[in-house]
């Protein structure tokens, strides 16, 4: 059942992230002439010279691409690409022809970054991927290239034309889109809530530790490191903290052990966060 639902969601997720991307193209960027990075980009300008509806070469570009990778990556992949792909340009033919939704440059940076982002990063976050992404992932694979730089060259080149076919305007104004764009695609994908990791070096590492547990109901693991220069054995506290506790941890730490030395790092995903949790204080007693 769990599976099943999963299945439902990712689908749901990729659905919504397509009609989402195709709104954001049809109704917002190309009736504005700007592009939205990569195989998107591609097919404004493809349909901006030859004068044909803009659904075709984005079905036709991501069915290539579409193809190419599925030698290269798993068939629910390649599935749930298809089908992003065809609710996608599904919905482009739904809108193909209607005007567009707004001309202010300040509403179309906003919506029309954020839809696209949220769009794609949805996709994405279902299991599937649109455009250009999917021959980034193959580069990437087969000639070890990295998907961000990649992405960039495409990218690059595309605004390239875009100076050269309208004007500079437009293609400065694409970047601040892709910009909005990307980071609206990390929201999504990673959310907003980023933990971070803590290791804690002090001179009394259990009183530090005993007041994070009991303040603020942490669970901490201790590492055991030596001293480069001293040559001392020190225990080093380790937790994962959010960003709303982190504050109150460094504080607390400082307070205890003004020499402390606190490092931290941006932890984007945690798996089996519920093992952070201590039991009660009940359970505790009871040795539980």
């Amino acid at each position: 059942m769990d599976l099943l639902l999963k299945i439902i969601r990712d689908y749901l997720f990729i659905a919504f992230g397509a009609c989402a991307v195709a709104v954001s193209i049809e109704l917002i960027l190309a009736p504005n002439e700007l592009v939205g990075g990569g195989v998107f980009s591609l097919a404004i300008i493809i349909s901006f010279i030859t004068d044909i509806s803009l659904w075709i070469p984005i079905l036709l570009l991501n069915t290539l691409m579409a193809a190419y990778s599925l030698l290269y990556f798993h068939p629910e992949f390649i599935l749930k690409t298809a089908f992003g792909i065809l609710c996608m340009t599904g919905a482009m033919f739904y809108f193909q022809g209607a005007s567009a939704v707004t001309d202010s440059d300040v509403l179309i940076l906003i919506y029309g970054g954020v839809i696209l982002g949220t769009g794609i990063g949805l996709v994405i976050k279902g299991g599937g991927a649109l455009g250009i992404e999917m021959l980034a992932m193959v580069f990437a694979k087969r000639f070890n290239i990295r998907i961000s730089a990649f992405l960039l060259t495409v990218n690059g080149i595309t605004l390239l034309i875009l100076v050269w076919m309208i004007s500079l305007e437009k293609a400065m104004f694409s970047v601040a889109l892709l910009y909005v764009s990307s980071k609206t695609i990390d929201f999504v994908i990673d959310g907003s809530r980023h933990e971070r990791s803590l290791f804690i070096i002090s001179r009394i590492p259990e009183k530090v530790s005993s007041a994070l547990i009991e303040e603020l109901n942490l669970r901490l693991t201790y590492l055991y490191g030596q001293g480069g220069y001293t040559k001392e054995n020190r225990k080093i506290i380790y937790c994962i903290t959010n960003r709303v506790l982190y504050n109150r941890v460094c504080a607390l730490v400082s307070d205890i052990d003004p020499k402390a030395i606190i490092e931290a790092n941006y932890v984007y995903e945690t798996i089996g966060t519920e093992a952070q949790k201590l039991p009660s204080k009940k359970h505790l007693k009871k040795g539980k």
